[in-house]
């Protein structure tokens, strides 16, 4: 427990730690104030009912009424409620001031926090995300971060609660020592008495961690799969693991909850029990003065509420330490990514895009066993069409992965004109690639939005030829309100052919140096399909094309088709090159066509 306190300020980032410094010193500073404001409080009662005050059974009256009269200034009524109002009011304003800051710095953090852990996921190596589920990921960006913040806040709530009830504590020392003594011994046992709660808040916040993931995990899968659940008639199935998880949640906060009521009952009984007590030992022995007694009471009070804001943060802090554990862990993995900056790269070096790229005896594996790509070795030239092709399985979208850096080669290398790319100009390097994948992306928004996505402003030109060679044109007049038109999450209120359409536009919209369609006609129609690819040839010259595909009518207008068979590229050449060859190509083209033999 100890250890996890002097251990956090290691999970916060620099300029936060000044944040906690200053707030800490604002602690110390209203606690001060309201301890002599509060030992104002005796001389004032005592002058009003007129009793002569023995200063001397209250050294810290005495230094004060001291301190005013080797100034020459008169100790009275007036005087001393001036005093009492101007240290209460640089209380209250300090408090104000800590607040304020509190706010701002919290709201800082959970911003860095929230952006270095997007950032840790968006630039990790891509082999790495894909094992990530999308619930998890969006959990650690959001709810983990908020959590995180949390933390934060308490941490400097422990730290200023601590320093403000030392303040009082020093100065009931001052008032009567006697009693503060007994005070500190009383507090020392009530805190070992209550040790096992804040132990039990950590496990608790341990075993609320992993369920909480759970229960975002399964709501985005029920999300996701939506039509396929229900389909399926999977919905009852799906439903009832959510509840599930998230009865296991509740029960789980519903302990927490019974556990800090549990701390605030106890602590509240304890602190009753000093007090009475302290009262009864201090009235039966004559250890001080009543006005000593009264000021020790005061500040005994405060003292208490400090120590109770201190346990339930204590509480706090403990049951919500393991996500920013997680959180920590999460950047720690990714400490290179996280924080990333994207340099400008050399526009020399950039600009061989526009030239050939080589895949030179490249492999890969995602074990260290099994490699799914076997020295491959293909040339895809700058402005001509160039096609993969091969059976489900055999390794062209991981091919694909590569090209486009999102994947580091086990073996061989890839270049762009001669040149190997490193990671920042790669980044640059797809801001000139449109990939459209099967089944691809829309996003919750507008058809034009869609199309527009990525860019800021509307080019007029640019987007009546990415809709006529998208054949966008088609059903554009059946949506209710042309381009403006709202669409769900997803695109779901089109049909399939309708959706890859508009992320075929989407992608002609940017004006690509580099096209990459990755089976991005199969939910196409053959007519459609046809023209779209007719079109698409008008672009050979000014951009290079890379097709992948399953269905051998996608790549008959390919200027070279590279053939892949278990991992390795078997055949290559144009469509009349590899029917002459009449090897796996042939075979590949009748099984299509529903031919036997060749």
């Amino acid at each position: 427990m100890i250890k996890s306190l002097i251990y956090y300020p290691r999970l916060i980032p620099r300029f936060l730690l000044t944040p906690l410094i200053i707030l800490s010193l604002l602690g110390i500073l209203i606690g001060f104030m309201d301890s002599i404001a509060l030992a104002m409080i005796i001389p004032l009662s005592e002058m009003i009912v007129n009793v002569d005050i023995d200063y001397s059974t209250i050294p810290l009256l005495a230094s004060v009424r001291g301190f005013f009269e080797d100034r020459n200034v008169p100790f009275t009524i007036v005087s001393v409620i001036i005093l009492i109002l101007l240290f209460q009011s640089t209380r209250i304003l300090g408090m104000y001031v800590q607040g304020w800051l509190g706010a701002k710095y919290s709201a800082s953090y959970e911003h860095n926090m929230r952006k270095s852990t997007m950032n840790a996921y968006a630039y990790m190596p891509w082999k790495n995300y894909v094992k990530h589920d999308s619930g998890e990921v969006y959990f650690d960006i959001f709810r983990i971060s908020h959590f995180a913040t949390s933390v934060y806040s308490v941490y400097g709530r422990i730290i200023s609660a601590s320093l403000t009830a030392l303040i009082y504590l020093v100065t009931a020392f001052y008032a009567a020592w006697q009693l503060s003594l007994m005070a500190v011994f009383y507090s020392l046992f009530a805190g070992l008495l209550l040790s096992w709660l804040l132990v039990y808040a950590r496990k608790l916040g341990e075993k609320r961690l992993p369920i909480d993931v759970s229960v975002h995990e399964k709501i985005n899968q029920l999300v996701k799969g939506m039509k396929y659940i229900r389909v399926s008639g999977l919905i009852d199935y799906q439903r009832d693991r959510v509840i599930k998880s998230s009865k296991s949640l509740a029960d789980i906060n519903e302990s927490i909850g019974i556990n800090l009521a549990l701390f605030k009952s106890i602590s509240e009984a304890l602190f009753f029990v000093a007090l009475i007590g302290i009262l009864f030992i201090s009235t039966l022995f004559s250890v001080i003065s009543s006005g000593a007694l009264l000021l020790f009471a005061l500040l005994f009070f405060r003292i208490f509420q400090q120590v109770r804001t201190l346990q339930s943060s204590m509480q706090a802090f403990l049951q919500n330490e393991p996500y920013v554990r997680k959180m920590h862990t999460i950047q720690k993995s990714n400490e290179n990514y996280n924080n990333i900056k994207i340099l400008k790269p050399n526009p020399e070096r950039i600009i061989a895009i526009k030239k050939n790229i080589r895949v030179r005896n490249v492999s890969y594996s995602y074990t260290n066993d099994v490699n799914v790509l076997k020295d491959v070795d293909l040339e895809i030239k700058a402005g001509e069409h160039t096609a993969v092709v091969g059976l489900s399985g055999v390794g062209k979208t991981t091919l694909l992965d590569l090209i486009v850096g999102l994947l580091k080669p086990t073996k061989g290398e890839i270049t762009y004109g001669d040149q190997i790319l490193n990671q920042s100009e790669l980044e640059h390097l797809r801001n000139r690639v449109s990939y459209v994948p099967q089944g691809g992306v829309l996003f919750t928004g507008t058809l034009l939005e869609n199309i527009m996505f990525g860019t800021d402003s509307l080019d007029n030109k640019k987007l009546k030829k990415s809709l006529e060679i998208a054949n966008v044109y088609e059903f554009l007049d059946t949506m209710p309100q042309g381009l403006e038109t709202q669409m769900g999450e997803g695109g779901f209120t089109l049909s399939g052919g309708q959706r890859q359409r508009l992320i075929l536009a989407r992608a002609l919209y940017r004006s690509p140096e580099i096209i990459i369609l990755d089976e991005a006609t199969s939910e196409l129609d053959s007519v459609t399909q046809n023209t779209f690819i007719k079109a698409l040839n008008q672009l050979k010259g000014y951009a290079t094309i890379l097709t992948v595909a399953h269905r051998l009518s996608n790549v008959q207008d390919a200027n070279v088709v590279y053939v892949i068979r278990d991992g390795m590229v078997v055949e290559s050449g144009s469509i009349d090159e590899l029917i002459l060859l009449n090897g796996y190509f042939v075979k590949m083209y009748n099984s299509e066509l529903g031919l036997k033999g060749k």
